[in-house]
């Protein structure tokens, strides 16, 4: 487990995050809060075997939605959204990976 968060002296925290990982190192969750305490919004994220995305977003009202990771015989060409986006999101319903002949992509 590993904790993150932004905190001036002794105030509830701005942000407040929760990594937790597996045996081999892979991250299983995160739980992210923002907000201020009297008005929190929480994001959890569950990752299951690098290939699936659960995410819900609370803050007064619950969002839901998941990601499928699209993957060839070596890694990720795409990620596709099912379910609706999150207010403030920019993300696509499809989101493509293009890597160069190293590997590599932005």
């Amino acid at each position: 487990m590993l904790i993150y968060k932004n905190q001036a002296g002794s105030s509830d925290p701005a942000i407040f995050a929760q990594y937790d990982y597996d045996g081999g190192g892979n991250r299983v969750s995160k739980l992210v809060r923002t907000g201020t305490a009297q008005n929190p919004v929480y994001e959890r994220t569950i990752y299951i075997d690098g290939i699936f995305e659960y995410c819900k977003l609370e803050n007064g009202t619950t969002y839901e939605k998941n990601y499928v990771h699209v993957m060839d015989d070596k890694s990720r060409i795409a990620m596709v959204r099912v379910g609706t986006q999150f207010p403030d999101d920019i993300d696509d319903a499809v989101t493509y990976n293009l890597e160069d002949q190293i590997g590599s992509s932005t």
